[in-house]
């Protein structure tokens, strides 16, 4: 699995639809949320794991 902890899988799939919802559907955006909590939770895994 690309994300290693189940927390910030729960976090991606629900910051993805938040924006999703806030933005009347623009997919950048929802994937620009995604890509940015999926590379926060790698970042933090590389660092401190």
């Amino acid at each position: 699995m690309l994300i290693e902890n189940k927390y910030a899988v729960i976090a991606a799939v629900v910051g993805f639809l938040l924006t999703l919802w806030l933005t009347d559907g623009s997919m950048i955006a929802a994937f620009g949320m995604l890509a940015l909590i999926a590379g926060a939770a790698w970042a933090v895994r590389r660092l401190f794991g």
